[in-house]
């Protein structure tokens, strides 16, 4: 319909000093696991999973909840492309 909205929220993201096996479409590689939870300005909470090499921090793959009540955004990188 046209109606535009926004929210803002202040984000921490931890990430565990041990590496996981992730399985991604073409290999499969050993990342850190990242937690975001965003507190937003109405009081809600919203929290999404990060996969990312520790070295340069490129993503590799996410499970991502963009807004509270939002739907799960899953997605993975088939191959490097950097």
């Amino acid at each position: 319909e046209g109606r535009e909205k926004a929210g803002q929220g202040n984000a921490t993201l931890t990430c565990g000093p041990e590496r996981e096996k992730l399985d991604l479409p073409l290999a499969a590689i050993r990342l850190e696991r990242c937690r975001e939870v965003v507190s937003w300005s109405n009081g809600k909470q919203t929290a999404s999973v990060i996969w990312r090499s520790p070295g340069d921090r490129h993503i590799w793959a996410a499970e991502v909840v963009p807004w509270p009540g939002g739907p799960v955004i899953a997605w993975r990188v088939a191959r490097p492309w950097w």
